[in-house]
């Protein structure tokens, strides 16, 4: 906690990060070795799992690799500790029947009560204090155990996508329901807690059943039903499982296209398995726009999800898109060149005008939900670079007028330009998307040039706490340079 603290101090002592994280490193490996059955205790997994987030943005070469080193440990642990493999997380949640018997009776009561029949006998044994006290401990106990290990699975799949591997849990192997509803969890008393649980009951009976995730995922998949009385947490892990599915996609897809073909073929129809009734994508997106109109405050778990169904589309409007990005601007370097990747993107980008649209709205979009909701979250700089480098490619590499993206100068200034915000519907950027024509988006300059795009993403990554971000600068400034000089 100590080490993650100092990334958001002061610049001076940002640098202690590191050292704090490695020493964090070092006292865990000295518990390890001292006793092995450190490793499955809560405390161990929870300082690990912390370390694993902070190794993947803290800046260091050696943390980033130990930070991947620890998924694996941590889900080997997750398992071992039967984290995801119980439903009985949530049975001290859902009414049993001695309790329902309790909260009909003071139902019954209270009907009685206010109709004048006072004197109505009631044989209900009310629980005692100390006995809820003991159920509320029982959960709490329970719960946080679960949230752990969907910690733990939510960290391993962002970690699968940004290192671009498999993810650690396979699907079929949990068995869990997903976490309680936040005014459960953060209730300060068992009495507050036991209230928060009649309420619910009342107004929702189903929120205080358990809601198991293959069940939730089944549903969603093979009758498009998508989550209603599940939390914020919940709804976020469901995302993450989506987004999962579409990154699998992608992946059989590049490995079938060894040649990095810029077919303009609809890749995404024929990307999941035959056997699923839904398109994991379209759900995502449902799922992640579902609370632009009711929710004025999301949580983090909602940003994260709209975030997630952006990110996606770059990855399915052809497998090898997003890499070919990051090899012209030379954030990863391998056998493919600079040179042959920007070809590659040229020709793409001139056959697939719709695609490439696409492109430029997701990442516009996602661009302004993070501004508008910024966290300081770790994963933030990744998906902000994502951005840059997709918007820098269509436009470095397009043409803007063939593409739809602008006009010439005599009527430049007589266009009225749609705004395109984060808060839009998908289908009126698909629209968009399908006609083309001059369009401004949130939070981004009027004219959309390659230098003006690296311009504004260099201060965006510069207001970020996280050290990661200002190596993902350097690429950048290293991409200006050359726009400079030409």
């Amino acid at each position: 906690m100590c080490a993650i603290g100092a990334t958001y101090a002061k610049q001076d002592w940002k640098s202690v990060a590191i050292y704090m994280n490695e020493l964090a490193r070092r006292a865990g490996k000295h518990l390890r070795d001292r006793d092995s059955r450190a490793v499955f205790s809560k405390q161990y997994m929870q300082a690990r799992l912390l370390q694993a987030v902070a190794g993947l943005a803290i800046g260091s070469r050696d943390l980033y690799l130990e930070s991947e080193m620890t998924r694996s440990i941590l889900a080997a642990a997750a398992r071992r500790a039967n984290l995801l493999r119980s439903l009985k997380a949530q049975e001290h949640t859902s009414l049993d029947d001695s309790s329902r018997v309790q909260f009909e009776g003071r139902q019954a009561r209270d009907t009685h009560s206010n109709s004048g029949q006072e004197g109505a006998q009631h044989s209900v044994q009310e629980e005692t204090e100390d006995q809820l006290e003991a159920r509320w401990y029982r959960w709490l106990e329970e719960e946080e155990k679960r949230r752990l290990g969907w910690g733990i699975y939510i960290v391993d799949s962002q970690g699968a996508s940004i290192l671009h591997v498999p993810s650690s849990f396979a699907l079929d192997e949990i068995h869990a329901a997903l976490p309680s509803t936040k005014e459960l969890w953060i209730a300060p008393t068992a009495a507050a807690w036991d209230a928060a649980v009649r309420r619910a009951h009342r107004s929702e009976p189903a929120s205080t059943e358990p809601q198991p995730f293959d069940r939730v995922l089944r549903d969603a998949l093979q009758e498009g039903l998508l989550p209603r009385t599940v939390s914020d947490f919940g709804k976020n892990i469901i995302a993450h499982t989506l987004h999962r599915i579409c990154n699998e996609a992608s992946a059989l897809n590049k490995l079938l296209l060894r040649d990095a073909s810029a077919r303009s073929d609809d890749l995404r129809k024929g990307s999941f398995s035959p056997n699923l009734k839904q398109d994991p994508y379209a759900l995502l997106e449902r799922l992640a726009t579902s609370w632009h109109d009711s929710v004025e405050y999301p949580s983090y778990f909602l940003i994260t999800n709209d975030a997630l169904r952006h990110h996606a589309y770059l990855k399915l409007v052809h497998p090898h898109f997003l890499d070919q990005v990051k090899y012209a601007a030379g954030q990863w370097e391998s056998n493919t060149s600079k040179s042959s990747a920007r070809l590659w993107l040229k020709e793409w980008i001139t056959e697939n005008p719709d695609s490439s649209r696409g492109v430029v709205a997701h990442s516009a979009q996602m661009a302004a939900l993070m501004t508008r909701f910024a966290q300081d979250t770790c994963w933030e700089p990744v998906c902000i670079l994502d951005c840059c480098l997709t918007l820098w490619a269509v436009f470095k590499f397009g043409n803007a007028y063939a593409l739809g993206l602008s006009v010439n100068e005599e009527s430049y200034l007589d266009v009225c330009k749609p705004l395109i915000r984060w808060c839009d519907p998908p289908s009126r950027v698909e629209e968009w998307v399908k006609k083309g024509g001059p369009a401004t988006f949130q939070g981004m300059s009027w004219e959309l040039t390659p230098r003006n795009i690296l311009t504004d993403f260099m201060s965006k990554l510069g207001a970020m706490p996280w050290s990661v971000s200002k190596i993902y600068s350097s690429v950048l400034a290293r991409l200006l340079a050359e726009e400079d000089s030409t």
